[in-house]
Parts: structure tokens; C-alpha cells; sequence
């Protein structure tokens, strides 16, 4: 609304001779993109003295409604032109700058630009310095961050910390590198136990249907306490030996995530888990390409990859996550706790469909805003006297409509219980149309086959997907993480 006010003021001649716009950190969206390319409308004698443009940290998907690339239905005298010398992209949600591309290659009247940045968008750095190259042909030399970077995919001498991490990722996730080492650790062996009988194996109440169209979500006490190996056919995992697993990864240095890389987490998502799902979603429903994993420190620890997502928020806009009718749900957010999650060590917190005045409303602003966070203050925008702590004990299932507004609790330093663990991913239904920036969805038979190489990408994908909740230094991981090799 803000840049909608501004949009109209500059449409109309205001600020002629503003030279330097900083919309940082702003939650401008597309629309608010759009309503700024008045920016660049010269209505006034001379065009606009606009020099330096800051949009980085907002929440821009497509840059091409900031570049009006034709000026039909307007006045003859408004014409597209720019001094622009520095403009920043940077942190977004970008997925292609084709928009850029039609403005440097001379389709519009841009004057060549100083500075560019474009990193922390959903293109890797390899691809940014790609597209850096491409307008320095057409003649347009803006520097880029990250420029100094040899295209060897091999490379992570980088100046800034988080960037060398950030790189190493990019290319294990996008296939370019492997990691050899890392794959055949052997402390990523888990030996399934054959001294006892597998026990009964829990299956979902029917009622938990009408709990989800009702409240948005549903809990399963101690559904997964044990599930079967899939390599011995006879032994069996057991949700204790998953929380065991997750503190030698601790111990050993690597996050919490890079449990997915043994075979038994993946023998819990196929064996059983699975069938679970298709209850809800269909006999071929599939897993989004993104996972994750916590194991929480005490409050006066929480600092590294692993720790609760503590703002109020929806993973997926209602558009996405819900059918036509606004009931029936098109994707489910899973999350199982590996040790009994309590109020103390920081259990799950949700907000039920009834609390929630923007449920189905993906058009209105607070949607994907439920909470915000800045200079210490959170703004909240809706009911917090509505929403439930949700404890749950180690193999319960927990799971919600992708636009149920949720929030991960922490851990107390007074806890009587260990610190919570938990696994979390996203099943949603075949039918449903490949949702916009992801990779390709793994289906049930993909995740049975899943080379070590391949939950090695899994992992570098969603720690890079998940990163506006964690910092990637670069010692947040075992350093063995950079001994990669191309492919």
C-alpha cells in the first residue's frame, strides 16, 4: 500500500529530482514492484535524476512489473527511460531476470548501470556472475557481488563467510559438484535391531480427517514407535535409535538436517509414513524436494542450523496448499518429534482454522504476514489467544494444511526433558500442478532408490531454501563439506 502511495505521487511529478530510493527490508511484493515503475515513467521536462535504487530483502517474486516494457494506454509523454546507476535485488525471491535481460539488451532507454546486485535470489552465484556476463557483452559492465569468484564449481575461495558455504550448496544442490567423502561416511550407518518382535504397528484414527478440515491440523500420539528396515526385510528402527543417530551427528559437528542421510529416516518415510499420507492425499501422492530437522539448544544457545523457526508463519499461501473448495487440502506439512517434545523444551504451537480470519485469503495482505519481526518487536496479525501449544510424545505425527499458521517453541534452560528433536517435509497430491521455483517432486519409488549423492543434494537444497532461519557460516558444517569434485 505504501508503494501503491508513492506509485501515484511519482506518476504525477513528485520528487522530480530524488536521486537515491532505499526500500529495504520493506515486505514490498510484486504488486508494491509494480506500483513503483512510475519510477522510471518520465512525465516532467529532463526525465527523473533517480540514480540509486534499494529493493534488496523484500519479498519480490517477478522483477518484470518493475520494467514496464511497452507504455500502451499511456500519454504520449511518458516514456521509459532511466539514469539508473546502482539497483539492488539482492535477498528476494527471484526466480529469472528475463525482465533484466529486455532492459540492458537495449529495448528500453536504460543507461548502463554501475552496480547490480542480484545474490540471495533463487538463481545460484555461478548464474548471477552467468547473467553478469551476458549484459557485459551487450555492452553494460555493472559489477556484481561475488564477481571475483572462478566459474571452477570446485571453488569456494570467497571474501564473505556465508557466501563460500552458501556456494559449496548451490552446487551440490543444482548437481554440478558431489561430494564423494561426505556420501561414504560411515557415520551415516544405522544398524536396524532383530532382538525383538517388531510391536504393533498404530495406524490413523479415521476421525483425524474431520479434524483437519475443522482445525487445519491433527495429532497422532506415537504413531511411528518403531518401523521395518528395508534392507534386512526382518530387523527393525526404532524412533529412540533416530534421537541416539541425531545427537552423534551433533557431536560429530554436522546440523541436524543431515540425518536424512541414513537409510533409516528414509526407512520411516517409505515403510510407513507413506501410507499414512496417501490417506489424505491420494494413492500417488509425492514428496516435495525440501526437508528438514531440529535439535534445539537452550535458550541461551540459539544460535546455529537447528534450531526452532520460532516466528509465526505459513509455509505455503493458501492458493497453493488448499483446493478450490477451501477445505480440502492440496499439500500437508509433516513434522514428527524424535524425543517427547513438552511445553518446556519447545514443542510445536498452532493456530486452528477457526482462530485464523485468514485462512483461505491468500489476496489479503497479513496472508503470508502472520507475524513480522524488526528491531526486536514482532507484530502479530492475528489471534494469538487462539492458538495451542501442542506436546507431543517421540513418534507422534504431526500435520497441518500447508497455510496453517504455526511456530516452533524453545528450549527452556530449566527443562526437565532433553532438548526436542524433530523431522519435517511435505507431501502433497500427483494432480496438483509442480509448484512455482521448487525441483521436481520424488515420488515413493524415487525415495527407495535415493542415492547417497542424491540426499546429499536433498540436504544442500533445503538448507539453502530454509536459510532466512539460520546464518551459513562457513564452520556451521564439518569442513570435509567443501572436498567436492564436478560431476
Amino acid at each position: 500500500e505504501g508503494c501503491v502511495a508513492l506509485g501515484r505521487a511519482f506518476s504525477t511529478g513528485a520528487c522530480a529530482r530524488l536521486s537515491h530510493l532505499n526500500l529495504s527490508v520493506n515486505g514490498v511484493d510484486d504488486k508494491g514492484c509494480a506500483a513503483l515503475s512510475s519510477l522510471f515513467m518520465s512525465t516532467v521536462s529532463g526525465g527523473r535524476m533517480l540514480a540509486h535504487l534499494d529493493l534488496s530483502e523484500n519479498y519480490i517474486q517477478d522483477c518484470s512489473s518493475l520494467f514496464p516494457l511497452s507504455s500502451e494506454g499511456g500519454s504520449e509523454e511518458a516514456k521509459f527511460s532511466s539514469s539508473l546507476q546502482f539497483l539492488n535485488l539482492g535477498w528476494n525471491c527471484i526466480t529469472n531476470f528475463e525482465a533484466l535481460q529486455a532492459v540492458f539488451a537495449g529495448t528500453l532507454d536504460f543507461t548502463p548501470l554501475v552496480g547490480l546486485r542480484l545474490a540471495g535470489n533463487a538463481l545460484s552465484d555461478r548464474e548471477c556472475i552467468r547473467f553478469c556476463a551476458e549484459l557485459k557483452n551487450n555492452g553494460y559492465a555493472p559489477s556484481l557481488e561475488h564477481e571475483e569468484i572462478d566459474d571452477d564449481p570446485t571453488e569456494f575461495a570467497c571474501k564473505d563467510d556465508e557466501a563460500r558455504l552458501r556456494q559449496c550448496l548451490s552446487s551440490l544442490a543444482d548437481g554440478e559438484t558431489i561430494n564423494p567423502l561426505v556420501c561414504e561416511d560411515k557415520i551415516w550407518l544405522t544398524r536396524a535391531s532383530s532382538t525383538a518382535e517388531l510391536c504393533a504397528q498404530p495406524t490413523i484414527p479415521g476421525c483425524n480427517q474431520d479434524l483437519l478440515e475443522r482445525d487445519g491440523y491433527f495429532v497422532v500420539p506415537r504413531l511411528f514407535p518403531q518401523w521395518c528396515d528395508s534392507d534386512t526385510g526382518s530387523g527393525y528402527h526404532s524412533i529412540e535409535e533416530l534421537a541416539a543417530t541425531m545427537d552423534r551427528l551433533d557431536l560429530s559437528g554436522w546440523p541436524p538436517v543431515f540425518c536424512f542421510m541414513c537409510d533409516s529416516v528414509w526407512d520411516l518415510i517409505t515403510t510407513r509414513l507413506w501410507d499414512e499420507m496417501r490417506l489424505f492425499l491420494g494413492e500417488d501422492c509425492v514428496l516435495e524436494p525440501s526437508v528438514f530437522a531440529w535439535s534445539l539448544k537452550t535458550s541461551q544457545q540459539a544460535s546455529q542450523i537447528g534450531q526452532s523457526f520460532g516466528l509465526p508463519h505459513r509455509d505455503y499461501p493458501a492458493s497453493e496448499a488448499m483446493c478450490d473448495d477451501g477445505t480440502t487440502p492440496n499439500l500437508l506439512s509433516v513434522w514428527i518429534p524424535v524425543n517427547d517434545a513438552t511445553l518446556d523444551n519447545g514443542c510445536m504451537n498452532i493456530l486452528p482454522r477457526e482462530f485464523d480470519d485468514n485462512f483461505v485469503r491468500p489476496e489479503n495482505y497479513a496472508h503470508m504476514r502472520s507475524a513480522t519481526a524488526g528491531a526486536g518487536v514482532s507484530k502479530l496479525r492475528f489471534a494469538l489467544n487462539g492458538s495451542r501449544a501442542v506436546p507431543a510424545v517421540a513418534g507422534s505425527l504431526l500435520s497441518w494444511c500447508g497455510n496453517t499458521v504455526h511456530w516452533g517453541g524453545s528450549c527452556s534452560q530449566h527443562s526437565a526433558s532433553p532438548p526436542r528433536k524433530s523431522i519435517a517435509m511435505t507431501f502433497r497430491r500427483r494432480s496438483v500442478a509442480q509448484l512455482e521455483g521448487a525441483g521436481a517432486p520424488i515420488t515413493q519409488l524415487d525415495a527407495r532408490r535415493m542415492s547417497s549423492d542424491m540426499r546429499l543434494a536433498l540436504i544442500a537444497r533445503s538448507l539453502l531454501l530454509y536459510n532466512q532461519w539460520h546464518l551459513l557460516k562457513s564452520d556451521v558444517v564439518p569442513s570435509v563439506i567443501y572436498n567436492v569434485s564436478s560431476t
